[in-house]
C-alpha cells in the first residue's frame, strides 16, 4: 500500500512542472503564446489545404472514380479550409470584445485546435490506408502539436492519449492495403508517447527559463537596492566633498574672476591698439588720397589759369601776327585740363553713387565682339600719337550677351588709358576677346612697367596707387581701378590681375555670358558719334603728348 502511495506521488510530482508561485503568470503568458501560435499554424495548415485541394482537382481527379480514398482527401482538405477559416474569424470577433482577461475561452480555443488538427491528422492517416497504407500524417500531426504548442502535462497526456486511442480504434475497423494492425498500433503507441515526452520537455523547458528569468528579475531588483543604497552613501559623501570643496571653489572663482578681468582688459587693449592702427592706417590713406587729389586737381588748374593769362596776353597785345594759333594752342590746353576735372568729378561722383546703391545699369543684348573692336579702334590714334602698336585679336567673331555698353566702354576705356600710361615708347597694347565657360573674357595686355606682387593684391581697392609719390610721372587720382571693379561686379562679372614688374601687365574682363528675354530687353544701337569722342577725350586727359 505504502509504495502504490509513493508510485502515485511521485507521479503527480513528476506531471507537477509549474513553479507555484509563478502557476498563475505562467499559465496566462503561455495561454497568449499558444493563441498566437496557434493562430499562425491555421494560416499555415489553410495554405497548404488550398494546395492540396488544387492537386486534388488536377493530379488526382481522374483517380476519384477508382479509388474513394482521393475523393475523401478532397473533402477533408475542404473541411480543413472552413474550419480553420471559421475558427480565426470567431477568434478575432470575440478578441476584439475585450478577450484579454478571459483565461478559459483562450485555453479552450487552443485545445479545440489541438484536438481537431490531431483529429484531421488521424482521419487522413486511416483515410491512406486505402491508398497506400501509411500513417505519416498522423504522426507529423502528433509531433508538430507536441513540439509546437506549450502544453501542460495534464493536458497533453489527455490530448494525446484521447488521441491515440480514437486513432487506433479507427484503424481496427479499416481495411488495410499494407502492413497490418498490430504494427501500426505499436506505431500509435510509440507515437504518442515520444509526443508526450516531446510536449514534457517543451513544457518544463520554458517552465525552466521563466523561472529563471525570473529569478534574474529578483536579483536585478536586489541589485537596483543594493545600488540605490550605494548611490545614497556616494550622494553622502558627495555632498561631505562639495562643502569641503566649497571654499577652495569660491577662492578658484575670485582668482578665475581676476584672470578674467585681466583678459578682458588685455584683450579691449589689443582691440583698442587694432582699431587705432585701423584708424591711422586709413587717417594715412585719406591724407595720401587728399594729397594726391589736391595735386590733381591743382594741377589743371594751374594750367588752365596760365592759359587764360597767356591768352589774355596775346589779346591784349595789338600787333599780333600769330593770335589765332597761339589762342588755338592755349585753349586746346584749357579743354584738354577740363576734361581731366570732369573724368575725376565723374569719378568721384560715380563712386559715390555705387556705395550709396544709387548707381544702375542698363543690360542691353549687344554684340560684345563689335563693341570692344570698336572701343579699340577709336583710341588707336591717342594710342598712335605715344608710339605705340595696338593689336586686336578674338577668338570668336561674334557673340550676343546681355550688358550696358557705356559702362562696358568706360570699363575699357580706362583700362586702356591706364596701359598706356605704363607703357613706354615702342611698347605694345594687346586686346584679345575669348570665349569661357560661362563667360566671355576681355584681355588688355601691355609690356609696360608692371605692377610688384605686394600690390597686386590692393591695386583694386579705394585711392590705392602702385606710385603713391606726388611727384610721380604719371597722373592719377587712385579711383579709376576701384571704379572698374564695381563696373564689372554690376554685371555680376569677374576682373583679375595678371602682372610681373619690368615685364608688363594683363588685366582680364569676364562678363557673364547670358541673354536677356526679349521682353525685358532695351533695343542696342552702337552709335559712333561726337559722344563717343568725347568720353575718350575725358578718359585719355591724363595722357598728354
Amino acid at each position: 500500500m505504502n509504495k502504490i502511495t509513493w508510485l502515485f506521488i511521485s507521479a503527480g510530482q513528476a506531471l507537477d512542472i509549474v513553479p507555484k508561485e509563478y502557476s498563475q503568470e505562467i499559465h496566462y503568458e503561455v495561454t497568449n503564446k499558444n493563441l498566437d501560435r496557434i493562430v499562425a499554424l491555421s494560416v499555415l495548415l489553410i495554405f497548404m489545404n488550398v494546395l492540396m485541394i488544387m492537386v486534388d482537382l488536377t493530379v488526382y481527379y481522374p483517380k476519384w472514380r477508382i479509388n474513394s480514398g482521393y475523393i475523401n482527401l478532397f473533402y477533408a482538405h475542404g473541411f480543413m479550409v472552413i474550419e480553420r477559416s471559421l475558427s480565426i474569424l470567431i477568434f478575432y470577433a470575440v478578441r476584439m470584445k475585450k478577450m484579454d482577461g478571459k483565461y478559459k475561452l483562450k485555453n479552450f480555443f487552443v485545445i479545440y485546435s489541438c484536438i481537431v488538427a490531431l483529429a484531421w491528422c488521424s482521419y487522413l492517416s486511416v483515410n491512406a490506408q486505402g491508398i497506400h497504407g501509411q500513417i505519416s500524417a498522423f504522426i507529423i500531426g502528433s509531433f508538430s502539436i507536441a513540439s509546437t504548442v506549450l502544453l501542460f502535462p495534464m493536458q497533453s497526456l489527455t490530448i494525446f492519449i484521447i488521441n491515440a486511442t480514437f486513432f487506433a480504434i479507427m484503424l481496427y475497423f479499416t481495411p488495410m492495403i499494407n502492413g497490418n494492425f498490430a504494427s501500426n498500433a505499436i506505431n500509435t503507441l510509440f507515437v504518442a508517447a515520444f509526443s508526450l515526452l516531446m510536449s514534457h520537455i517543451n513544457i518544463s523547458m520554458y517552465c525552466k527559463d521563466y523561472k529563471n528569468k525570473k529569478t534574474i528579475q529578483k536579483q536585478a531588483q536586489e541589485l537596483e537596492i543594493s545600488r540605490s543604497i550605494l548611490e545614497e552613501t556616494v550622494k553622502q559623501r558627495t555632498a561631505d566633498l562639495i562643502k569641503t570643496n566649497e571654499q577652495l571653489v569660491k577662492e578658484m572663482e575670485i582668482r578665475n574672476e581676476i584672470e578674467r578681468q585681466a583678459t578682458r582688459i588685455s584683450c579691449m587693449y589689443e582691440e583698442n591698439a587694432m582699431l587705432l592702427r585701423k584708424v591711422k592706417e586709413y587717417e594715412e590713406l585719406r591724407n595720401v588720397f587728399f594729397a594726391n587729389l589736391s595735386h590733381e586737381l591743382r594741377t589743371p588748374l594751374n594750367v588752365i589759369f596760365s592759359a587764360q593769362q597767356m591768352m589774355h596776353l596775346v589779346i591784349s597785345k595789338q600787333a599780333c601776327t600769330d593770335c589765332k594759333n597761339q589762342i588755338i594752342k592755349y585753349n586746346r590746353i584749357v579743354k584738354q585740363n577740363c576734361y581731366r576735372l570732369i573724368r575725376l568729378i565723374g569719378n568721384l561722383i560715380d563712386i559715390t553713387k555705387i556705395d550709396a546703391k544709387y548707381f544702375e545699369i542698363n543690360k542691353k543684348n549687344c554684340d560684345i565682339v563689335n563693341v570692344v573692336e570698336n572701343i579699340t579702334q577709336s583710341v588707336a590714334d591717342y594710342i598712335k600719337d605715344k608710339n605705340i602698336e595696338l593689336f586686336f585679336e578674338t577668338e570668336i567673331e561674334k557673340r550676343i550677351i546681355a550688358f550696358d555698353p557705356d559702362k562696358v566702354e568706360r570699363i575699357m576705356l580706362n583700362l586702356l588709358s591706364n596701359a598706356v600710361k605704363f607703357t613706354p615708347e615702342n611698347g605694345q597694347i594687346n586686346v584679345k576677346v575669348r570665349l569661357l565657360e560661362g563667360y566671355v573674357a576681355i584681355h588688355i595686355i601691355d609690356n609696360g612697367i608692371g605692377i610688384s606682387k605686394e600690390m597686386q593684391d590692393r591695386v583694386f581697392e579705394r585711392f590705392i596707387q602702385a606710385d603713391k609719390s606726388i611727384k610721380r610721372s604719371r597722373e592719377g587720382s587712385g579711383i579709376g581701378l576701384s571704379l572698374v571693379k564695381s563696373l564689372v561686379d554690376l554685371h555680376e562679372g569677374k576682373i583679375s590681375l595678371k602682372s610681373e614688374a619690368g615685364k608688363g601687365s594683363e588685366f582680364i574682363v569676364e562678363l557673364p555670358d547670358e541673354f536677356m528675354p526679349y521682353e525685358n530687353c532695351i533695343a542696342c544701337v552702337c552709335e559712333d558719334n561726337g559722344k563717343n569722342i568725347e568720353t575718350i577725350n575725358i578718359e585719355f586727359s591724363d595722357i598728354y603728348a
